[in-house]
């Protein structure tokens, strides 16, 4: 499971390589040797379409076993939130990760002199 990082039924999914089969793989066994009705799993980091497959697989296994469950995805964009939600899986909800901004310091205000 060296894909995730679990804490109290939040996944982050750190993609190390390009086989997106072991991801998914890992995200199941989690939904199954688990108890996690209510869970959420950020998938930010990957690109649209390992999402939508990860999304998509990963649902149907957690509905199976939760079907009154909940499980939300975090994305990184506005496309594949619509995509996900396109596929109208019961349990699930997305959103959309916001950006954290580093050494964020307004803007000052400062008079221009205008030279002629």
């Amino acid at each position: 499971m060296n894909y995730l990082n679990i804490q109290n039924n939040f996944l982050i999914v750190y993609p190390q390589k390009n086989d997106i089969k072991e991801i998914i793989n890992s995200l199941i066994n989690y939904i199954y040797n688990n108890d996690c009705k209510k869970m959420s799993v950020d998938i930010s980091m990957l690109n649209m379409i390992d999402a939508i497959k990860t999304g998509t697989i990963c649902s149907t296994y957690h509905f199976s076993k939760y079907p009154n469950g909940s499980l939300e995805w975090i994305v990184k964009d506005i496309e594949t939130r619509n995509s996900l939600k396109t596929l109208a899986l019961k349990t699930i909800k997305t959103s959309i990760k916001q950006p954290i901004i580093k050494n964020f310091y307004p803007i000052k205000q400062q008079k221009i002199a205008i030279l002629r």
